[in-house]
């Protein structure tokens, strides 16, 4: 059953599908029906989940359940994807990429494929304080607190390369 995002516990579980180009209003209005109607019917073995969703940064769509109720199963999570596997196919994009890392760079969101993060480190296009979006946050909680980090607390900490002081 839908209830509004504001309403679920800190503990709510989290999935996170993000978009490489911005959502246009009509297709916000579309997600949001779309997903209003699944978060309403979504059930896991006959149990209705108490569900809701987020569109953030006109990018990501989160999807949360609170388990506190009754657990997402197996088949009510195959549901959900089933349900963006949908919604990419109306917006014509993949909502499954992994392959992407996003800044917040001034008032802009980005996108920088994994591949691009060394070079455009080294050409200055981020660094270790540029804000990231974690879209590994795993519940509610973590959204509100660790959604946005410099990229130095976040696992791209691996890609900074740190100056050499001279001896």
């Amino acid at each position: 059953m839908f209830v509004p995002f504001e309403t679920l516990p800190p503990t709510a579980r989290l999935w996170i599908f993000q978009a490489e180009q911005k959502f246009s209003a009509d297709e916000i209005t579309i997600i949001a029906q779309h997903l209003q109607l699944f978060t309403n019917e979504w059930a896991a073995h006959g149990q209705p989940l108490r569900a809701s969703y987020q569109i953030r940064e006109d990018r990501f769509i989160v999807l949360a359940v609170d388990e506190q109720v009754y657990q997402a199963s197996g088949c009510s999570i195959d549901g959900s994807t089933r349900t963006i596997k949908e919604l990419a196919t109306i917006l014509r994009q993949d909502l499954f990429r992994r392959d992407l890392v996003w800044f917040q760079l001034g008032d802009e969101v980005e996108a920088v494929r994994l591949s691009d993060l060394k070079s455009l480190y080294k050409a200055g296009k981020w660094n270790e304080n540029t804000l990231t979006f974690n879209t590994l946050v795993a519940d509610k909680n973590q959204l509100a607190n660790d959604w946005l980090l410099p990229a130095k607390d976040t696992w791209l900490k691996r890609y900074i390369v740190k100056e050499e002081v001279p001896h």
